[in-house]
């Protein structure tokens, strides 16, 4: 089975990377590519009807996205990313029998009419009777989970929350560059109002390559493929916790003196809305057996721990 990885300079396709390099069973059939902006553009529709045809790509895995939430209000590119590209390659890998596996957002989730405050399961109320995301890069990542169902090819979406790694840019990293290099009499507050659940991409990475051996198991037949079923899951670490516990964590693995206060949202300078409220259910892929034997979720404290452990080395 050949394997497409998009995206994979960012966090989350630098992940499945190591966990495929680390796995001593890996299939030596499959034949896996890991291809970032430059080696294509999901944007463009001929470039990844190509790109799928010449290299034979039975499935997708696509990491990549435009996820900076603040610049996703008015640059074209978020909408390109997220909407665009998730329709062009579900539409390529359509004729052949494929499946995307197709990475979204818990930002695609917002409060709806009779919601009891419970986490969201899968089949919430997204994107209908006006519910829309609150924000612009929830709403370009809806409309791309949208196009790959009306697609009607096979696909697996998996929503995510607060993705944090040893690579790239993301909040731990950057909170733990601050704390490390912080002055003496130097306050940091956090948003203690929005909560939701960080998750370590190197789990979540361990989770979709598992998802992706039990595939491509299969050879690419309609009679193979009849008996696969497209779904939508959240998947992300355990737990809750605001910015601001998230930001205390780092600060206690750094076993540093630093001063952390909390703050409200609406302290906060920004223009864009984020939702105060982005917990997600696990229940299905916790009880569902064609995800229950690779289910690796731990507690988000010990996803931290094990990452800042790892950027000590």
């Amino acid at each position: 089975m050949n394997i497409l990885v998009t995206g994979a300079d960012g966090q989350l396709g630098r992940c499945l990377k190591d966990v495929r390099e680390h796995d001593k069973l890996a299939r030596k059939e499959d034949v896996w590519f890991f291809a970032n902006r430059h080696d294509i553009d999901i944007a463009d529709k001929d470039c990844v009807t190509r790109y799928i045809e010449n290299h034979g790509i039975g499935i997708v895995i696509n990491c990549a996205a435009y996820t900076n939430v603040e610049k996703s209000e008015t640059d074209v590119n978020a909408f390109r990313a997220n909407s665009l590209g998730p329709l062009y390659l579900a539409q390529a890998l359509k004729p052949r029998g494929g499946i995307l596996i197709h990475i979204s957002t818990d930002y695609v989730y917002r409060p709806f009419e009779g919601w009891n405050g419970a986490p969201f399961k899968e089949d919430e109320d997204c994107g209908t009777k006006g519910q829309l995301p609150l924000n612009s890069y929830g709403i370009t990542k809806l409309m791309g989970e949208m196009a790959v169902k009306d697609n009607k090819g096979n696909y697996i979406i998996i929503r995510t929350s607060w993705l944090y790694s040893a690579y790239g840019n993301n909040f731990l990293k950057t909170v733990r560059e601050k704390f490390l290099n912080a002055g003496i009499d130097e306050t940091f507050r956090f948003v203690c109002d929005q909560v939701g659940t960080p998750t370590n991409a190197y789990n979540l990475a361990s989770f979709i390559y598992s998802i992706v051996n039990k595939y491509s198991l299969r050879s690419i037949s309609i009679l193979e493929y009849v008996k696969f079923k497209s779904d939508v899951i959240n998947y992300s670490d355990d737990g809750v916790c605001s910015w601001y516990d998230f930001a205390m964590e780092i600060n206690d693995c750094l076993n540093k003196p630093n001063t952390i206060a909390p703050c409200y949202s609406h302290e906060y300078q920004t223009n864009v809305k984020r939702p105060a409220y982005s917990v997600m259910s696990k229940e299905k892929i916790k009880t569902d057996e064609r995800y229950l034997p690779y289910v690796n979720t731990v507690h988000w404290k010990q996803g931290v721990r094990n990452v800042m452990k790892r950027l000590e080395i």
